[in-house]
């Protein structure tokens, strides 16, 4: 039996192990209350890991993922469990997953591949997988990262550098790059077609080889000076290629800065500016040459501008430019920039025809050339007026008022002459006629006497032989001088004329011409009837001359002359087969006979027309209004 003390002894032992047993449950509960809170966290950790995590089995097949892992494949996670991965791997990738797979679970190594995965929109996916077996080898743990944002952008950085790189092979600038110490690391391909080195030719080499001393020295201390600032500015200089030829180059450079901020080269862009400058250069020779052309030329010049109203009809115009003579011609000052109108007052009421014309020509762009008086300078211009755009117009004239004066004064001469011409013709005719009147009559009567006289001789006188020869012979004399009155009266002036008309005249001149030559003329006359007897004589005095003339110089055989009344105009035509006449004889000052001829038709209003060949005779005709009215000769 126990005692007292050993009681209370072994309550007091129950009591303190019963303390350390409500102790140790207390730690076991608080144990598994952490337990459950670091399980809980494993759990939210493990669904929400940025990087995919899956369980496969040897065959592939989805033990176990994450939420990571099924949102990146695009479904539910409790779905994909039990689903192969390769499923999911795109075809052109599954090759490699397979031996990824392989290498994992069958030789037990960490390893790391890259496949394309295609979730559930059939969107794909670039991933990077990583795999390791657990102890017994029997499953895959599988850590999957999304790299498709990156492999975007690494593609598109891949597409920016090839458009990059075309668009600098392909550029018409020159783009390059130089070292610090001026050296060329890089060239595009227009270097090539610019100076005929290839890039390899010159890269490495010091821009300085390309250059002339002179033009090196003078670019090299502006060049220093502007890189040492932190840029270079827009500048020209010249290269020499590799032909010798120079070419201008303009250049555009900055510096290439280090990330500690060095200047460790430069780089930039340059154009050729050649043919440019070679333009500019010839451009500023025209330009000199066109400004002295302008400015020395005889004629007066201005470029205006053509103003019109809402119905496209010219109001007036502006002088844009005029030379130097323009103002010496028209004694008009500082006029550029002003309208016509203010400086020249009343031009658009005196002178309309010139705006007419203006218009027309800026509207169109026909150029025209005429003759106009302008009243308002009282001044004559020969003006042609071009347009090169429509609107604007340029002026080039000449004062040609002293030269209208000349002309005026010599038609004033001309027609005095033609006057004179004409009344001495009218002058000469009359005596001709006045003379044959007296030829005709005084000594016609005189002879016919003579020879009535002679036969009352031989009737009274012994009528011995050599009496009666002698009478005989005086009275043939004045037989024979007797025709030669008539033949001289009528050539002088042939009454047939005024008594039966000019055809008659013409035939009967003809019958005695022929009977004089050896000529065969061939007539085919009507009767006309010239109400201006002038003009019935320049007919016929004009039909004398040319079978004169063809008598002379022709050689010819025959001559056919016709007279016929057309269109209210009697035509004359004498043509011949002889040798023809040339051009010059025809326009000489020497031909006296066809220039007669001609002043004596124009004095009638007619109008004289030589047509003629080198060997092919020579054919005049004239025509003469039947109501002497001024005609237009007709050709045949």
């Amino acid at each position: 039996m126990l005692s007292e003390t050993e009681i209370l002894k072994l309550i007091h032992e129950l009591e303190v192990h019963q303390t350390e047993l409500e102790m140790q449950n207390n730690e076991l509960l608080k144990s598994r209350e952490n337990e459950k809170l670091a399980s809980e966290k494993y759990i939210e950790l493990y669904d929400f890991a940025p990087s995919g995590i899956f369980s496969l089995s040897k065959e592939g097949e989805i033990i176990d993922l994450n939420l990571t892992g099924a949102k990146i494949l695009g479904k539910d996670q409790q779905q994909l469990k039990g689903s192969r991965f390769g499923f999911f791997v795109t075809d052109e990738t599954k090759p490699v997953f397979s031996l990824f797979l392989k290498k994992v679970i069958e030789n037990r190594v960490k390893e790391y591949c890259e496949v394309i995965l295609l979730s559930d929109n059939d969107t794909k996916r670039y991933v990077q997988l990583f795999g390791i077996t657990d102890k017994n080898g029997e499953q895959c743990l599988l850590t999957l990262n999304d790299i498709t944002e990156g492999k975007q952008a690494g593609q598109l950085l891949q597409e920016s550098e090839i458009k990059y790189r075309s668009l600098v092979e392909t550029a018409q600038e020159l783009i390059w790059r130089c070292d610090a110490s001026g050296r060329f690391t890089y060239l595009n391909p227009t270097w090539e077609k610019t100076l005929g080195y290839k890039v390899n030719e010159m890269l490495g080499k010091n821009f300085s080889e390309f250059q002339r001393p002179e033009v090196f020295e003078r670019d090299i201390i502006e060049f220093t000076r502007n890189l040492a600032g932190g840029s270079v500015k827009e500048y020209e200089t010249t290269y020499i290629a590799k032909n010798g030829r120079e070419i201008t180059l303009l250049f555009n450079a900055f510096p290439l800065v280090n990330l500690e901020g060095k200047i460790i080269g430069t780089q930039g862009t340059a154009i050729d500016i050649t043919e440019r400058k070679l333009a500019e250069k010839m451009l500023k020779e025209s330009e000199k040459l066109y400004r002295s052309l302008f400015e020395n030329m005889l004629n007066g010049f201005a470029y205006c501008q053509m103003h019109f109203d809402d119905d496209n009809r010219p109001l007036d115009f502006t002088y844009l430019a005029v030379n130097s003579t323009f103002e010496k011609l028209t004694g008009l000052k500082n006029i550029v920039g002003k309208k016509v109108t203010e400086v020249i007052p009343g031009i658009w009421e005196n002178d309309p025809e010139l705006f007419e014309i203006y218009g027309r020509v800026s509207r169109s762009g026909r150029p025209e050339r005429f003759e106009a008086f302008v009243s308002s300078l009282k001044m004559w211009f020969l003006i042609s007026v071009y347009s090169h755009e429509r609107g604007f117009f340029v002026i080039v004239f000449d004062v040609i008022t002293e030269q209208k004066k000349a002309e005026e004064e010599i038609r004033k001469s001309n027609e005095a002459r033609e006057q004179l011409l004409k009344h001495m013709t009218e002058i000469r005719e009359n005596e001709r006629a006045l003379i044959s009147r007296e030829i005709h009559d005084q000594l016609g009567q005189s002879l016919t006497a003579l020879k009535l006289d002679l036969n009352w001789l031989q009737a009274k006188m012994n009528k011995t032989p050599e009496i009666i020869e002698k009478l005989s012979g005086m009275e043939d004399i004045v037989t024979s001088t007797i025709k030669d009155v008539q033949r001289i009266s009528s050539e002088l002036r042939p009454g047939i004329l005024d008594d039966l008309g000019l055809a008659a005249a013409i035939e009967w001149y003809a019958e005695e011409f022929e009977k004089r030559s050896n000529l065969i003329i061939k007539l085919d006359l009507d009767e006309v009837q010239v109400s201006n007897e002038q003009a019935n004589l320049a007919l016929f005095r004009v039909m004398q001359e040319s079978l004169t003339n063809i008598i002379r110089h022709a050689k010819a055989k025959s001559v056919q002359i016709s007279l016929h009344e057309m269109n209210e105009h009697i035509v004359l035509d004498i043509e011949d087969d002889g040798i023809g006449m040339s051009v010059e004889k025809l326009n000489s000052i020497h031909s006296l006979g066809l220039l007669g001829m001609q002043d004596r038709v124009k004095q009638v209003g007619g109008t004289i027309d030589i047509l003629c060949g080198s060997d092919a005779g020579t054919k005049i005709r004239i025509c003469i209004s039947s109501n002497n009215i001024s005609p237009e000769l007709s050709k045949n």
